[in-house]
């Protein structure tokens, strides 16, 4: 039999034609289909980690706002005269959920309200992998206290050499360096920022430890413009004035007298003047003055039973001159502390002064006669005092470095 060949139609190579590019069409729809596919899970992915980075660098930043906070409101747990240092390795979560980030807090040696803060925030996935990790680490300055803690018997502004008769029960530094004249006493740590001559086998004392090279401590200030008028907590309290010279057992502010609502520290301030813009107040036989007394100029002794007491919380004695001793056989005793700006005992007297709480002095310690003493005992319940000029300050904290990684 002999087949014949029938040429194709019109419709059926159409056909064909329209077939060929169907697959065609679907190849390419197939390819774009799976290059989109690659590209959006690619980008889901790369969103996904840059979303958990940013988290991560929110938490670190969080993280030194709560330092911020607690530095200047410690936490319950803080000891006295401390600062919280941070949350240790288990770092804190902020929002409650499995992030979280870890806070490291170190004060530094230059200033006491400069601190260093290490902060670092870690975001999670659903399956507890770290996704995103940021670190964050700042320098904080803090607006000043508003109460000062001072856990030194001595803390002195300047470099000494400390004269006999002289004692110290309790810790003693020295901004600057220390050389022991003679038998000074110190039952406690000796530190100064610089060099300190004290033989171990001295019988002044000896001292629990001797360190120098040690960090600079900031003294509170010697100021009676702090004092004047005063503000504590939310309220603002007026001092009482004096413009007498001589402070007598009979005088109208003894005996608590200026212990008032309106002045709850009992604060007399010396407006005796004696030139050059200066005051003075000279303490008299059997004074037995409860409160603080601030002179702007010299505080002088020249009585016997002479007694200084302090309402809790606040100094017993702010000048910012010298402490001076007018005449032999005088005695003061004194509960709280005390912040000369000069030279405590002037006048090579032998007088006997004790004083239970610390003694801050931006100057020196004279010499004085073998019949006399100078005693600075440590008191727990006198190391923390109010600062006025702090809680009038109301800056915020200062941000001084950040730096992210």
């Amino acid at each position: 039999m002999i087949r014949r060949r029938v040429p194709m139609g019109d419709s059926v190579r159409r056909r064909a034609y329209a077939l060929v590019m169907v697959v065609g069409f679907v190849a390419v729809v197939s390819i774009l289909s799976m290059s989109f596919v690659t590209k959006t899970t690619s980008s889901g992915s790369l969103a996904s980690n840059l979303g958990a980075e940013a988290r991560a660098r929110s938490l670190a930043a969080s993280g030194i706002s709560i330092a911020a906070r607690f530095l200047m409101y410690p936490p319950s747990g803080v000891s006295p005269c401390s600062y919280w240092t941070g949350t240790g390795s288990g770092g804190i979560s902020i929002d409650g959920t499995a992030d979280y980030c870890t806070i490291s807090v170190s004060a530094t040696s230059i200033d006491q309200r400069l601190f260093k803060v290490q902060s670092t925030g870690y975001a999670m996935d659903s399956s507890g992998i770290v996704r995103g990790r940021r670190s964050v680490a700042a320098e904080l300055l803090l607006p000043p206290p508003n109460q000062w803690c001072v856990q030194y018997v001595g803390l002195v502004n300047g470099s000494q050499t400390f004269p006999a008769r002289l004692d110290f029960l309790g810790d003693l530094h020295v901004n600057g360096s220390i050389n022991l004249l003679s038998a000074a006493k110190c039952t406690g740590a000796v530190t100064a920022t610089g060099s300190i001559s004290w033989p171990p086998g001295s019988s002044g004392g000896p001292p629990t430890s001797v360190q120098s090279n040690q960090p600079w401590r900031r003294l509170p200030p010697i100021a009676t413009g702090d004092w004047s008028t005063y503000q504590v907590n939310s309220a603002t309290y007026t001092a009482a004035t004096y413009p007498v010279r001589d402070l007598t057992s009979s005088a109208w502010p003894n005996n608590g007298a200026v212990v008032t609502s309106g002045n709850p520290a009992g604060v007399l301030v010396s407006t005796n003047s004696i030139g050059g813009g200066l005051n003075m107040i000279r303490l008299k036989d059997n004074v037995n003055f409860i409160g603080m007394i601030v002179v702007d100029g010299d505080l002088e002794l020249d009585g016997s039973n002479v007694r200084v007491t302090a309402v809790a919380g606040y100094p017993a004695i702010v000048a910012t001159r010298d402490f001076v001793i007018r005449s032999a056989g005088r005695d003061l005793t004194v509960s709280g502390p005390m912040l000369v700006g000069g030279v405590i005992r002037r006048g090579n007297e032998d007088a006997a002064i004790q004083v239970t709480g610390p003694v801050i002095t931006a100057g020196s310690f004279d010499t004085a006669k073998s019949t006399g003493m100078f005693r600075a005992s440590y008191s727990a319940s006198s190391t923390t005092f109010h600062n006025s000029a702090g809680y009038k300050d109301t800056q915020p904290y200062t941000i001084l470095r950040w730096t992210e990684s």
